[in-house]
């Protein structure tokens, strides 16, 4: 029988991984190719850093009317003021979604902004985004299957003048629908959608619902809050094809992070706020800075591939 020098081996295999730490460092890192590999961040729960989607503000025209003003916010510096009478003021962000996006990963979107004088009451911040895949693999979209652009908002309190506000809400998710909880009931040809829950607030309106078996045929209805009546009872956009009864059939309608957000791809988003609107109270006016997304990053890692397939 021959016997196992246990010290000699574990002093070898120390020699190994010290030279295998020299090679990472003088050859670099070397990961798999394939999609949804990378640094993840937490030794106890292993989760993919969150990274941001820049965009830049544009305007239909000159400011003014549906546009912003392009007014003073502090000293020389202009930012764009949302003003504090009724209508809709709007700006347009162009998202592009980078090598190290992990497919299928929720994005959030989100507006910064501030007020130059002492707020009372929130804002309300809508995004109205549709989004594509590149080299002709899918067509920009909302509601998953239609080019009608899916919206979601967020009422948000100022904490005082001049305070840097972050409105976030989630866009993206696998699936592209988040239960909202509650059972709810809609009579067929109605359009007044109520819940044995309290899902709703007056910020809801305008964003983007599925209430499932509803539809044509018991099919999905895929349609947009347009009016609010209480926590418990709003109007749908569309009216019903099907009565639903009673059952938890009530969803928010968002991105599909699984069908139409890829490496490559693009999100063309609004965002608006109408200071008629019950749910924004703000009494003063609000400076939007600028809108981003949060994604989920593979830590800066690149595809194998810089054209589509990506991970090949």
């Amino acid at each position: 029988m021959f016997g196992i020098d246990t010290a000699a081996t574990a002093a070898r295999i120390g020699l190994d991984n010290a030279w295998k730490a020299v090679q990472s460092f003088l050859y670099g890192i070397v990961v798999p190719k394939t999609s949804g590999t990378g640094i993840k961040v937490d030794t106890d729960n292993p989760t993919f850093g969150w990274a941001d989607l820049l965009g830049t503000i544009d305007i239909r025209g000159a400011a003014g009317g549906a546009s912003p003003v392009w007014a003073v916010y502090s000293g020389g510096i202009y930012q764009f003021s949302f003003g504090t009478a009724g209508g809709v003021t709007e700006v347009f962000i162009n998202y592009h979604i980078g090598h190290d996006f992990v497919p299928g990963s929720d994005i959030y979107i989100h507006a910064h902004w501030s007020t130059i004088a002492a707020p009372t009451g929130q804002a309300n911040w809508l995004f109205e985004v549709v989004s594509a895949n590149g080299y002709g693999r899918s067509r920009f979209e909302g509601t998953a299957g239609s080019t009608t652009p899916i919206t979601v908002g967020v009422a948000q309190t100022s904490d005082g003048a001049f305070y840097h506000c972050i409105a976030e809400t989630l866009l993206a998710t696998a699936g592209g629908l988040v239960t909202a909880g509650g059972n709810v009931s809609i009579t067929s040809g109605a359009a007044v959608l109520t819940s044995s829950a309290t899902p709703w607030t007056a910020a809801d309106i305008g964003k983007t619902v599925r209430v499932v078996g509803a539809g044509a045929a018991g099919g999905n209805l895929d349609t947009t809050i347009s009016a609010f009546t209480s926590a418990s009872q709003v109007t749908l956009a569309n009216t019903a094809g099907t009565t639903v009864t009673a059952q938890p059939n009530f969803r928010w309608r968002i991105l599909d992070s699984n069908t139409a957000l890829e490496v490559d791809g693009v999100i063309l988003a609004r965002c608006w706020r109408d200071a008629s609107r019950a749910a924004d109270t703000l009494n003063v006016a609000p400076f939007l800075h600028f809108s981003d997304c949060h994604y989920q990053s593979n830590g800066v890692f690149g595809t194998k591939d810089k054209n589509y397939p990506f991970y090949t």
